[in-house]
């Protein structure tokens, strides 16, 4: 098989170099320094921004020669965004800076294929089980969030998205994510029937605080991190709303 010029300059032989004998103490000293450590820098990044910084020329080689060609379906991409979308940890993406402010993609070019693709709208979503609402859609699908978060805030007020303190009976003074979750998804679901929600706002708060007295297992506090955790802790939240909205 025939390599490419920069495939045969990985494979070149590098100059053997003599044993250098060295004292425990000197060998200590070497790994001190850090002379010839690797750098490493994590950093964290908002989706939108990262996603922008990628159309600047010559910012980042998302699939570098030694990298494979894109293997993820929409499916497999659709589920990655659903991922984000219910705070399940994603593995980091890992670069190399080539040169200054250049990076090539070492790990992760699957990810940010399907990133870049969602926030250019050429991604439709599809098989997602969490967020099945959100199956056909792309992008844009921001404008339910915008609305989701304004029912919510209508019927919670100052108390949007903090969980209920059974023991105080008192809401607490920080919003939790486990709890953020079941709200935005259960409330997504009823966009239609906000009127409704808002009419009955006290039945809803009400049934809220009875979610949280019964929730021995604290699934809405974020004690449960499994898939069928997070899917229970919805389906409850649904549930509720689904029963107020029936009477």
């Amino acid at each position: 098989m025939q390599l490419a010029p920069t495939e045969e300059q990985m494979w070149e032989a590098s100059a053997s170099q003599n044993r250098i004998q060295m004292s425990d103490s000197e060998i200590n000293d070497k790994y001190e320094s850090g002379d010839q450590r690797i750098l490493t820098e994590m950093n964290r990044e908002k989706l939108p921004s990262f996603v922008e910084a990628l159309k600047k020329p010559g910012y980042m080689d998302v699939r570098p020669f030694y990298q494979r060609r894109d293997r993820w379906d929409e499916k497999m991409q659709s589920r990655l965004i659903e991922s984000f979308l219910i705070n399940i940890p994603v593995p980091p993406i890992v670069l190399y800076e080539k040169e200054f402010n250049f990076y090539e993609v070492m790990d992760g070019q699957q990810r940010i294929t399907a990133l870049r693709d969602f926030y250019e709208n050429r991604l439709i979503l599809t098989g997602l089980e969490l967020w099945p609402e959100l199956n056909k859609r792309t992008y844009a699908i921001k404008n339910i969030f915008i609305k989701t978060v304004d029912l919510a805030h209508k019927i919670y007020a100052e108390n949007l998205f903090k969980p209920f303190d059974p023991k105080t009976e008192t809401w607490k003074d920080s919003a939790y994510k486990a709890y953020y979750d079941a709200v935005m998804v259960g409330l997504s679901r009823h966009l239609d029937e906000a009127n409704i929600l808002v009419e009955q706002k006290p039945r809803v708060i009400e049934e809220t605080k009875k979610l949280f007295i019964e929730d021995k297992s604290k699934l809405f506090t974020g004690a449960g991190r499994t898939k069928a955790d997070i899917q229970k802790r919805i389906r409850l939240f649904d549930d509720m709303l689904s029963q107020i909205i029936a009477e």
